[in-house]
């Protein structure tokens, strides 16, 4: 990761190339689509155990750090 002033919350377009997924092997593509589908399975539970929308969002952002960090690849979206 590049250094910045918030290095754990913000990524450049650069960082979202350069993700742990991308470096197993994945395309950018792929990681796009599984990280899409880990999302809708979160608000799908929120919504099944009505809970606010922005819960769900907020388990989003989590996510979509998480995996800033560790590879689909290694910890699959439905597992988590």
């Amino acid at each position: 990761m590049l250094e910045r002033e918030w290095p754990d919350w913000r990524f450049s377009r650069e960082d979202l190339q350069r993700t742990p997924s991308v470096a197993c092997g994945w395309t950018v593509e792929r990681e796009e689509l599984d990280r899409a589908k880990a999302c809708a399975l979160i608000h799908a539970a929120a919504r099944k155990l009505q809970l606010p929308q922005v819960t769900a969002a907020t388990a989003c952002v989590y996510l979509h750090r998480f995996y800033m960090r560790h590879s689909l690849k290694e910890y699959h979206h439905y597992v988590m």
